[in-house]
């Protein structure tokens, strides 16, 4: 779970910042189950946009990631170890 300001460039801007953008994508390939926004829906002026910029972001991280080629790789090493 990530809980930070992953889209801190949206509180006072309707578009995240490309930082931003890549701060989440680098999350989702990593491996993050989940993502909090805190500043950005609190006292941000444009909390909608960021959840929904958020949710954008994450889909395209997944869309990029290589789910069969990281189970084979992961059946790799469990057989390895065995």
């Amino acid at each position: 779970m990530i809980q930070s300001q992953v889209l801190e460039s949206m509180q006072k801007s309707v578009m995240p910042n490309r930082q931003d953008l890549t701060e989440i994508t680098t999350a989702c390939l990593d491996g993050a189950d989940g993502f909090i926004l805190s500043h950005e829906t609190s006292v941000g002026g444009h909390f909608i946009d960021a959840t929904i910029n958020l949710a954008k972001a994450i889909a395209e991280a997944e869309n990029v990631f290589d789910y069969e080629q990281a189970f084979i790789n992961n059946r790799k090493d469990l057989i390895d170890m065995g």
